[in-house]
């Protein structure tokens, strides 16, 4: 059981690592997007429609600060969620000792 949790622990932090480069590449690659004009149709990621050259960068510079926004929070979320499933399985260790101690105790009985 220990050794399932210790497993499922370690393939949550490859999941993890794998999410944080795949959000921090997203900002990027939109950005190269907008500064060739090419933004995307979703509405979640795409900025407002342009009047002039000025009010687009504007606009462009602040929806790649909510993305960034968006980012960060989802990696702060990640890493909270990671620390708790750390000290989950810091506790389980120690309970195992424990039990391991105790069984030994209780085998020389």
């Amino acid at each position: 059981e220990r050794k399932t949790l210790l497993e499922m622990v370690q393939n949550h932090n490859v999941q993890s690592n794998r999410e944080v480069v795949i959000n921090t590449e997203e900002p990027l690659s939109l950005a190269a997007h907008l500064a060739q004009g090419n933004g995307t149709q979703d509405p979640a990621v795409s900025p407002p429609q342009e009047t002039t050259a000025g009010d687009a960068t504007q606009r462009d510079q602040e929806h790649l600060e909510q993305i960034h926004k968006r980012c960060r929070q989802d990696s702060e979320d990640k890493a909270c969620r990671l620390r708790e499933l750390e000290r989950r399985l810091r506790k389980l260790q120690q309970e195992h000792e424990e039990l391991v101690e105790r069984n030994e105790e209780l085998e020389s009985l």
